[in-house]
């Protein structure tokens, strides 16, 4: 499974990063055309980065620095068209999770070993989240088939794992966040949300309303506090029935039992699937929205309702948008995909520069494709 070796020569990072819409853009590295999805994590150390990504013949491969090569360090055996990668065994060494679900360990330095898969199952998956469920301090996987059902697997520990299916409800987006302000983190659809319980495998799922409308099986959902009034509000990236597809901020009322009030926030050039990616900073909450024209783009949001601004980070998005991670220092920080002039495909760090002493924010222009 460990054979194959690449010589890679053009995985230079770019001398000092370049402002785009308020956002700094760094060249990170180069994947192969061949690349379906691209992963930029702590790998093979815990303190620097490094590429993996899989390609169109289910290998997987990671980018060595030290030897300058990347090297098949897996096979995939289920279909999937997502991945994560975060670290599963607390090791400081990131993992990747892949169809099934399957987790892939880190051997550690040495980019060419083979990675061990833990395979849970053999699914195969459409979505693909890491969290601590149920906040014991190890992480959980919440997976989604392409058959719609969505699967929680409990880490116990490294080698055992148990599953429990919450629900199947049959495509249409889904993530996880803190909906009760309990610890854990729930299960969110647009149309509702399920209360995470003790036990995640034997407890009740609780489901509680929202009353939004029901997502395209291709939606892309977010929940976090869009403006900062400490109430979760659900954002919807979704293709429509009729018409271009569109993003919508649904504000979360200070009455439960009052209605969600919906900001349209970004409507598309067509109606093909979004990729979208929530970005906070000083200047408040972004949308990083790409989709499958090639633009890549930044819509601000405004803390009172709707767009504030809206600017084009990129028109050669070739379509992998990802956090880089959630530690506290790089939680600003997004991953993206772009074809250069040569067809090369080049992997971008965008990330909020480092304010300098005295620097005012220059507003940025609203521009559209």
């Amino acid at each position: 499974m460990l054979a194959l070796t690449l010589l890679v020569s053009t995985f230079a990072a770019s001398a000092s990063p370049v402002v785009v819409c308020g956002l700094a853009r760094t060249h990170v590295g180069q994947v192969p055309a061949s690349a379906r999805l691209v992963a930029w994590g702590r790998f093979l150390t815990g303190e620097s980065r490094t590429l993996a990504w899989l390609d169109a013949k289910a290998k997987v491969f990671v980018f060595d620095g030290g030897s300058r090569r990347a090297s098949a360090v897996s096979q995939v055996d289920a279909p999937t068209a997502a991945w994560a990668w975060d670290d599963i065994d607390r090791d400081t060494r990131d993992d990747l999770v892949v169809g099934g679900p399957a987790w892939l360990e880190s051997p550690g330095p040495g980019g060419a070993q083979t990675w061990e898969a833990h395979t849970q199952a053999k699914a195969a998956l459409r979505a693909i989240k890491v969290v601590d469920l149920d906040a014991d301090g190890k992480l959980d996987l919440v997976v989604g088939t392409t058959e719609g059902a969505i699967v929680v697997w409990r880490q116990v520990r490294k080698q055992q794992w148990d599953a429990h299916e919450v629900v199947h409800q049959g495509g249409g987006g889904w993530t996880t966040a803190d909906m009760n302000a309990d610890g854990r983190s729930d299960l969110v659809f647009a149309d509702g949300w399920y209360e995470t319980p003790v036990d995640v495998i034997t407890g009740e799922w609780k489901h509680h309303a929202l009353l939004l409308p029901r997502t395209h099986k291709d939606a892309t959902v977010f929940a976090f506090d869009v403006n900062a009034d400490k109430r979760i509000d659900v954002v919807v990236a979704s293709p429509q029935a009729e018409g271009p597809a569109r993003v919508t901020w649904y504000q979360a009322p200070e009455n439960p039992n009052a209605p969600w009030q919906p900001h349209v926030v970004f409507v598309s050039t067509n109606n093909t699937p979004l990729q979208v990616l929530p970005h906070v900073s000083a200047r408040g909450t972004s949308l990083i929205i790409g989709d499958q024209q090639g633009h890549l783009t930044q819509a601000e949001l405004s803390n009172v309702g709707g767009l504030r601004s809206e600017c084009v980070l990129s028109r050669s998005f070739r379509g992998d948008l990802h956090k880089v991670a959630s530690t506290a220092d790089e939680t600003n920080s997004f991953i993206a995909t772009e074809t250069n002039a040569q067809g090369r495909v080049l992997v971008v760090r965008w990330q909020t520069p480092a304010a300098k002493p005295d620097q005012t924010p220059t507003p940025q222009p609203k521009t559209r494709p």
